[in-house]
């Protein structure tokens, strides 16, 4: 299963998304309106999404319904009806091909290829159908989804957006709503503070300072446990894991001058940035200009210097702010990093088996170091990383090598 698409819901003249539900089997049950649904999107588990929305009569009602849907054909031979919402007929969808009533006939392996198809299947829409629900409880509503709190698997936790609302219900009847974004706020600060307590403990006990080489790897603690939900609903804690595992990362540089000529480099340049697709010189010390034909290099795309054999050292100028998947992997002469302040996010592997690597120094601006971001770079003895613990991202455990000392500074 990956990310699953959310239902909206249409509030005071916006769209939103439709996040939890207190009571999910008194809400909304697609099989009683006729309907048996099949998956043909991973996204999309349940075959259809939905659109709800409160009326101007402070009604809940189901507004729109995009829909898949299989069903027995009529023994007669005839093309089944699609079913009525709110005595509103669907629209087919030309993208899945249309047969009688935009059905999309199927046909069975072991039928007669003489007789009508024993089964039909569509990809129906609904529009505007103002069905009335008489829901009572609350559903959880947000807007402004951030997406570094992405999870890729399931519907996405109501903390992982800037706006979270409850809106409650009396027999479908709208009875009020109640601005919870600052709860949601309050609980990933809470939730990223014992986060970052727990990975500083988890790489103080892997690597001590006394003893590098005899450390002992530990079990990663689960931060969930003790986390609190502050005032949001508790019907909303229990639905969702509110676990993340999150976290980021300052020191200052001169630069060396004279970057490489523009020539050197692969760019792709879109709406007035740049990012560096593919390195094509040969230098031992590479300096990224702050910009390529007058457009800011924002970032380093994945395997930008994969396998380079001569690169000693790289100096990354300050409107970088993404070193992507793979981009300095198994550069293994490489021997000295210059990150700036600007950088916020270390990609997958970015460093992967660098073996000349040292020491780092990872600057504040960095938010979120991917998985194995520093890993096989087998002679790195230390990591110093500054961090903005109140700007935490992400950071995975397998991001240094074992034997690493990595301090929280």
């Amino acid at each position: 299963m990956t990310g699953q698409i959310n239902d909206n819901f249409n509030y005071s003249g916006k769209n939103y998304s439709l996040s939890s539900v207190e009571y999910p089997d008194l809400f909304f049950n697609i099989e009683d309106l006729g309907f048996k649904t099949f998956s043909d999107c991973t996204a999309c588990w349940r075959g259809y999404t939905a659109g709800f929305a409160i009326n101007k009569a402070d009604l809940l009602v189901l507004r729109d319904l995009s829909v898949n849907h299989s069903v027995k054909a009529p023994k007669d031979g005839s093309a089944p009806k699609a079913p009525l919402i709110n005595k509103k007929r669907p629209t087919g969808n030309d993208s899945y091909g249309q047969g009688p009533e935009g059905y999309d006939d199927y046909e069975d392996e072991d039928e007669d290829e003489d007789e009508a198809p024993s089964f039909y299947s569509f990809h129906l829409s609904y529009k505007k159908v103002d069905l009335p629900l008489n829901y009572t409880g609350g559903i959880i509503i947000t807007r402004g989804f951030i997406r570094s709190r992405y999870v890729h698997q399931g519907f996405q936790s109501p903390t992982s957006y800037e706006e979270v609302i409850e809106l409650r219900f009396e027999n479908g009847v709208f009875t009020g709503a109640k601005d919870l974004s600052g709860f949601a706020e309050a609980i990933r600060a809470e939730e990223r503070a014992q986060y970052v307590r727990g990975v500083e403990e988890h790489f103080a006990k892997r690597a001590s300072k006394d003893d590098v080489e005899n450390h002992k790897e530990t079990d990663d603690p689960d931060f969930a446990a003790n986390l609190r939900f502050l005032n949001l609903p508790l019907w909303v804690a229990r639905q969702y894991d509110m676990s993340y595992h999150r976290i980021g990362l300052e020191t200052d540089y001169e630069y060396p001058d004279a970057p490489q000529p523009e020539s050197a480099f692969e760019t792709e340049i879109k709406k007035g940035k740049c990012r560096i697709i593919e390195y094509q010189g040969g230098d031992e010390h590479v300096i990224i200009p702050d910009s390529i034909d007058g457009a800011p290099v924002v970032a380093l795309d994945s395997l930008t210097f994969f396998l380079n054999k001569t690169l000693k050292s790289i100096a990354i100028h300050s409107e970088t702010t993404y070193i992507g998947d793979g981009a300095f992997r198994n550069c293994k002469s490489l021997t000295e990093i210059i990150i700036p302040e600007k950088v916020k996010a270390i990609g997958e592997e970015a460093f992967y088996g660098c073996s000349g690597l040292v020491h780092i120094s990872i600057p504040k601006s960095v938010t979120s170091i991917r998985d194995k971001a520093f890993n096989a770079c087998e002679n790195l003895a230390k990591v110093d990383i500054y961090m903005d613990k109140s700007k935490i991202d992400y950071i995975t455990y397998d991001a240094f090598p074992e034997k690493t000392l990595v301090e929280f500074h």
